[in-house]
């Protein structure tokens, strides 16, 4: 049957399988408070984690074995996202971590689900970025490693408060940014830089291009160091913000070097027109030299060599 749908399709469903033990537990809470289901009460971690492994096993018997890759990244995803919004919505204390494992989810799955959508023949599983550098994995445990040290020698610096808050603004900010650019550039956009001009490849300037020549990055820079912010993390914010600069600053370079090799003057005008977006990055600048003034310098040289 998994045959039969595209991997998009896919993605979406057992994404939403994942989170099928909170919304069956949110759905409880309504009917229970509502007297519509008394002495059946769905609240316990037992119960999540039976709906959860029910879930896994009728994914791995019903999805195809060459599919069960897509299959089972979005199942945890969607497992991920349904864990964050447990300690989001029912606790205080973790409220902090369930945020970030709710923007971690939504960020790797969106991706995949974007990719799959604009690019299908390009897509594969490592479009779900959840491992695509050694650097970002180390930087992950980094925050967790920095988030249960801080927990356990100041508990109440995890609580909700104006920074978190920030934070979330910050990370809602760069996802939107983020996917508004993979949606206005559809085909045009890849998560690797191409050296090969593409017949069908376009050069993007409207909609969010507009506003940033790298949107998809700058959506990226601020909402990796907005994920910290929700931890309250005051070391990691500083090493993500170091890290994201540097990553993307030497990707920015390196990718408008091709794009000036594809578009040429058309590109290079756009780069006068319109910023980056992240701070102190300029990528790679070359000056656009006005033909009549050369023309004038030429006849100066002349008159002066006569």
């Amino acid at each position: 049957m998994s045959l039969l749908i595209p991997n998009w399709t896919l993605s979406a469903r057992c994404f939403g399988i994942g989170i099928s033990s909170f919304v069956l537990r949110r759905t409880s809470d309504v009917f229970y408070t509502l007297g519509l289901l008394p002495g059946i009460y769905f609240d316990t971690v037992l119960s999540s984690l039976l709906v959860q492994f029910v879930a896994l096993v009728a994914i791995k018997v019903c999805i195809l074995p060459s599919r069960f890759d897509v299959a089972w990244r979005a199942f945890f995803l969607g497992s991920c996202l349904n864990l964050g919004l447990t300690l989001a919505v029912y606790t205080l204390e973790y409220q902090n971590i369930g945020m970030y494992c709710v923007a971690l989810s939504i960020f790797h799955w969106s991706e995949y689900m974007m990719q799959s959508t604009f690019n299908p023949l390009t897509t594969t599983v490592e479009s779900y970025m959840l491992y695509h550098s050694n650097a970002y994995v180390v930087a992950f445990l980094a925050a967790l490693v920095e988030y249960a040290v801080e927990y356990y020698i100041w508990p109440s610096s995890k609580l909700p408060n104006l920074i978190s808050n920030i934070g979330i603004s910050m990370v809602i900010f760069g996802e939107c940014l983020r996917k508004s650019a993979m949606w206005t550039a559809k085909s045009n956009f890849n998560h690797y830089v191409q050296f090969e001009k593409d017949e069908e490849h376009e050069l993007v300037t409207h909609g969010v291009y507009a506003l940033f020549r790298h949107p998809s990055y700058v959506g990226w820079f601020w909402w990796s160091i907005g994920t910290q912010l929700i931890l309250f993390n005051p070391v990691c914010v500083v090493l993500y913000a170091i890290a994201s600069w540097k990553f993307f600053n030497d990707r920015i370079y390196s990718e408008e070097m091709t794009l000036l090799k594809f578009f040429g003057t058309k590109y290079a005008e756009y780069q006068g027109r319109v910023g980056i977006g992240i701070p102190f990055i300029s990528g790679f600048i070359v000056p656009i030299i006005n033909s009549e003034t050369t023309a004038a310098d030429e006849t100066s040289g002349s008159k002066k060599d006569e």
